[in-house]
């Protein structure tokens, strides 16, 4: 009894945290909050965006969060700027 009672209350917790996706006619993630989701809308990666929108490039890394980083974009912020 308590272990299907737990389980129950992980499977409402676990529910409630998936976002609303956005998608578009194809089933694709098109939601600008995740990498994926700007990737496949924009063709790029939120720091390239920047960048082409006429953002320095230190600034682009700088106001990018990790979790929106391509792993490459990471270790050239590492290499380059040290963070």
């Amino acid at each position: 009894m308590i272990i299907s009672q737990a389980a129950t209350e992980y499977q409402d917790s676990d529910s409630e945290k998936q976002p609303t996706e956005q998608t578009n006619e194809q089933g694709y993630s098109i939601d600008e909050t995740t990498l994926t989701g700007f990737l496949n809308k924009y063709g790029m990666t939120p720091v390239s965006y920047k960048i082409q929108q006429g953002m320095s490039e230190d600034e682009a890394f700088r106001s990018t969060p990790r979790d929106m980083k391509m792993s490459g974009e990471i270790q050239y912020e590492y290499m380059e700027y040290g963070r």
